[in-house]
């Protein structure tokens, strides 16, 4: 079970990651 959450976790950390990035570029 702890796995399972530390994968949604990173899957989670991976999106806010990608959209920080996409407001970035049109930003820009």
């Amino acid at each position: 079970k702890d796995r399972e959450l530390g994968e949604a976790q990173a899957e989670i950390k991976a999106l806010r990651l990608s959209e920080r990035l996409r407001e970035k570029a049109v930003e820009e």
